[in-house]
């Protein structure tokens, strides 16, 4: 009798994600692209927004669509400690804030998400005397449940689990982030992949891959270094579990996303700035109900 009521409320579950579960994406992996002066430590805050359009299917035969603006906004604390000279640690805490447009409603949730300790080894040191200089890092990091997560909201189809601020689960990444330069022009290569696990209502994300390709151009003038930059960014994100003990997948989450990328970095002795726009040019995610409009990154950060 047990394992039928697990069934049917698992099977339940389901047909609210196929129903409901539509929205945009929750957080996904820490990106740290074009790292600021690789020999300093350093702290920064970031804000990332995003902005999504997302169609939610209607009910039976001839039910009609509705449509819902979605925008997520971050506000992170993040930093860089050399522990010596080959070995580095990057903790990131941030701040969420997404906000859910649809008809004449509109949701907020608000909390702290998911902090992140992320340890990296400088596995090639660039000489600096070499014509062609050569920096690789590569490390792992561990994101923990301490981010606001309502369940009761989700339980009673007042929230979503993607709208969440945190994922009450313990993620594993790992990442490998290599920049090649000559002169004043240089090429920056990325990627990370996180492993994520059931939280403890069984819910699931999908695990995510994110790979990039930027190439940059340095400007100096006296104490101002500027670092244009341009390239390509892609994101793959596995679907969400439901009920992960049931397998019961949800199939409107997941997918894949490219998009094109231009932004600058500027160096004024021990302060930095960083801002990026990037522009999808291909996506395909929640089977084609969820559109990213656009995403816009920037930060301040101090060097010491």
């Amino acid at each position: 009798m047990k394992q039928i009521i697990a069934l049917l409320i698992a099977l339940l579950s389901c047909i609210y994600g196929y129903a409901c579960g539509v929205c945009g994406s929750s957080g996904g992996n820490q990106f740290l692209g074009l790292l600021p002066q690789s020999r300093q430590n350093f702290v920064g805050i970031q804000y990332q927004h995003r902005g999504f359009l997302s169609e939610h299917p209607g009910h039976g035969e001839h039910g009609s669509s509705t449509f819902s603006n979605e925008k997520y906004n971050s506000v992170q604390a993040w930093g860089r400690y050399y522990i010596n000279s080959r070995m580095q640690v990057f903790a990131f805490v941030p701040y969420i804030s997404n906000i859910k447009s649809e008809n004449a409603g509109r949701s907020v949730v608000s909390g702290l998400g998911d902090i992140m300790i992320m340890g990296n080894a400088n596995l090639i040191i660039p000489s600096q005397t070499a014509d062609w200089k050569h920096q690789l890092h590569a490390g792992v990091g561990v994101k923990m449940p301490t981010g606001a997560y309502d369940s009761k909201a989700i339980s009673q189809e007042e929230g979503l689990p993607n709208m969440q601020p945190g994922t009450r689960s313990w993620d594993f990444s790992v990442n490998a982030n290599y920049t090649l330069r000559k002169e004043r022009m240089g090429l920056n290569v990325e990627g990370a992949y996180t492993i994520t696990t059931a939280n403890d209502h069984d819910y699931r994300y999908g695990n995510k891959l994110s790979a990039g390709l930027l190439a940059f151009h340095q400007l100096k003038q006296k104490a101002l270094t500027l670092l244009p930059q341009a390239g390509v960014k892609a994101d793959v994100a596995g679907a969400d579990y439901d009920r992960y003990t049931y397998k019961w997948r949800n199939d409107m989450t997941g997918g894949q996303q490219l998009y094109a990328v231009a932004g600058i970095q500027a160096y004024y002795n021990k302060i930095g700035l960083q801002a990026s726009y990037h522009h999808p040019i291909y996506q395909h995610f929640a089977n084609g109900l969820v559109n990213v409009k656009y995403k816009i990154e920037t930060g301040i950060f101090f060097l010491f």
